[in-house]
């Protein structure tokens, strides 16, 4: 739905927030602390109405990058969590380049939304491949019960 001009600007400091349950937010500032750690930086545009672009950047060879951990299970997440959100990943390395667009899958599946345990597992899954064949992923995934083993 995109972020307020008021708050964007002070989105990446932990102790703002939005949510009325909590007076932290610490997603974005973390996210911030970490590509900065790692010799990156974070941006972030926003506008109301349309929606936000956030882009973490990392030096993959930098001492102090943290691992990346589980990016298909956090799409996982994001997709079952967010039907309707369109989300976009984009993952470079040395080995190439790989972008995900739920807006493409609901293009091709003539959908408004993504739903359903066989079709979010599907996608997983080919994220996970596709993150694989360039070097950006440690985790392989057998099959479909999500049963993984790392490399």
């Amino acid at each position: 739905k995109g972020i307020a001009p008021g708050i964007l600007s002070r989105v990446t400091d932990p102790f703002v927030t939005t949510r009325t349950t909590r007076r932290t937010g610490l997603g974005l500032p973390l996210l911030k602390q970490h590509s900065e750690m790692a010799g990156g930086d974070l941006t972030i545009a926003s506008e109301p109405g349309k929606g936000t672009r956030i882009i973490a950047n990392f030096r993959r060879s930098h001492p102090d990058r943290q691992p990346m951990g589980d990016i298909t299970g956090v799409m996982k997440i994001l997709l079952a969590s967010n039907p309707t959100i369109d989300f976009t990943l984009c993952h470079s390395t040395d080995d190439g380049s790989y972008c995900f667009s739920t807006k493409e899958v609901k293009r091709e599946l003539d959908t408004d939304t993504i739903s359903g345990y066989i079709l979010i597992n599907d996608i997983a899954e080919m994220i996970n491949e596709n993150l694989l064949i360039i070097n950006a992923s440690e985790i392989e995934y057998r099959d479909k019960s999500q049963e993984c083993e790392t490399k």
